[in-house]
């Protein structure tokens, strides 16, 4: 990993990437807040200004409404006509209502307050002067009275009043809109900058977050390179380990046979040959001392017979080094008399099933086959506490089978994996230099265990095994 890389703790993100996140969060999250403020401000000042343009609109009302009852009046000093009447009587009462819901728009407006009571007071005064016209009957003497009452100077000055504050309020009104709309523009404004701003400093970290990320998933790369190359160093390395041990054992095993060979002749040929001579001048003593001193043949009697269980024992240890039989009589018929020396010695019933077809192998193979079978039959005897056990020898294909099966405890699943099981390894090895295929597995219904080796027939060693056998000694 490179020298400059940020330190993380195991499954975390750099400091500086959780800043990063936690400032982009932090940005989003105020631009959030400050739409949300504007929007709810912006809402306010909606329902102000629509506030504004209602009052506007019954103060407009207003104007209009006077007018027409001005007018309406006018008309009827003036023609006497019942519709004008009536006109005058309808324009009042709109003027009544118009003004009650104008004074309750502006009356919480300061600024308004003076111009709404100087507007009551005048509107009233007005509307006394229009209230008349309907209370009095249509005779003509009366007419010209009120039509001199409606235009007099006083009459128009409070209908000039009225209009006056009117138009004052109505100008207030537009004001407030414009201030308002400015305010709402300047809010805008403002909202558009630091909406603009946080997003420019969301970009910038946001890049600045991406470099950060490119950057550290190159060093992530490198390092994962490193470790890659690394890790293919190691593997080359434990390969040729592993090759030059497998190479190392194959000697070995090459070696102990030679050894175990080389053993057998020499206990064959050189203790067989002196146990033979004792053998012969032990006897001749015993004939002639039979009649002369029967005490002592009696114990040279005893004598031959330790020599002849020595000779059997000798016979034994030149078997379970190399059996002679193996080259002599082929690997199944030392297979049977392995299994049925096997029964004697143990006690345990060695069921042996061979196929008779296989007896001629090469003798690597015979060899490598018959250590697979002493070693596991070995192995039952030792810890399988089996009450019997079945040796098979066939051929299945281009390849032959053997296999050693029984009814015990069963094997451990990791016990060929375990480092000190040196027999179970050496069986490996032996199949594994044949280019064969050994199984160690528990029986049907996990119960015994069954070991299996299967080698092609056409299959040899890389170097030879020795082949010459001592000849299996006589007893006598």
């Amino acid at each position: 990993m490179p020298a400059n890389a940020e330190p993380a703790a195991p499954g975390r993100l750099p400091a500086r990437i959780t800043l990063m996140l936690l400032a982009c969060a932090a940005l989003i999250v105020g631009n959030a807040a400050s739409l949300w403020v504007y929007l709810h401000d912006l809402e306010r000042t909606a329902a102000h200004v629509n506030q504004t343009w209602a009052a506007i609109g019954k103060l407009r009302l207003l104007r209009s409404t006077l007018a027409l009852a001005d007018s309406a009046q006018r008309d009827w000093l003036l023609s006497g006509e019942p519709q004008a009447l009536d006109d005058v009587r309808a324009n009042l009462a709109s003027f009544d209502e118009t003004l009650a819901q104008a004074t309750m728009l502006l009356k919480a407006r300061p600024d308004q307050a003076a111009n709404l009571a100087a507007l009551v007071r005048t509107a009233a005064a007005k509307r006394a002067d229009l209230a008349a016209t309907p209370d009095l009957d249509a005779a003509d003497s009366r007419r010209e009275e009120l039509l001199s009452m409606a235009q007099s100077a006083a009459a128009q000055e409070r209908t000039a009043a009225v209009h006056g504050l009117l138009v004052e309020m109505i100008a207030l009104e537009h004001e407030r809109v414009a201030s308002s709309n400015a305010r709402v523009f300047a809010r805008t404004r403002t909202a558009g900058l630091v909406g603009i701003s946080i997003g420019a400093i969301t970009l910038v970290t946001l890049v600045v977050f991406y470099v950060s990320i490119l950057r550290n998933t190159r060093r992530l790369h490198a390092a994962e390179a490193s470790l890659q190359r690394t890790n293919q160093a190691l593997e080359s390395r434990i390969v040729a380990r592993t090759a030059q041990l497998s190479s190392l054992s194959r000697h070995l095993l090459e070696v102990s046979e030679r050894e175990k060979v080389a053993l057998a002749r020499e206990l064959h040929d050189e203790l067989g040959s002196n146990l033979t001579a004792i053998n012969l001048d032990v006897a001749s003593v015993a004939a002639h001392l039979e009649k002369t001193d029967p005490v002592r043949a009696a114990r040279l009697t005893h004598a031959l017979g330790v020599l002849r269980d020595t000779v059997d024992l000798k016979r034994r240890v030149i078997q379970g080094l190399r059996p002679g039989t193996l080259d002599n009589l082929g690997l199944v018929e030392t297979l049977r008399m392995h299994a049925e020396d096997y029964t004697r010695r143990t006690g345990l019933p060695c069921t042996a099933l061979l196929d008779e077809s296989l007896g001629d192998l090469d003798p690597s193979l015979a060899i490598a086959l018959f250590r697979v079978a002493q070693e596991a039959l070995t192995n039952v005897a030792k810890y399988a506490r089996a009450s019997h056990v079945t040796l098979r020898l066939e051929q299945v294909g281009k390849h032959v089978r053997l296999a050693v099966i029984d009814d015990g405890v069963g094997i451990d699943a990791e016990a060929p994996e375990r480092p000190l099981s040196h027999g179970l390894l050496g069986m490996r090895e032996r199949i594994g230099r044949l280019n064969g295929q050994l199984s160690i597995r528990r029986g049907d219904g996990g119960r015994g265990t069954v070991v299996e080796a299967i080698v092609g027939l056409d299959e040899g060693p890389p170097t030879e095994e020795p082949q010459t056998e001592p000849a299996p000694t006589r007893r006598r």
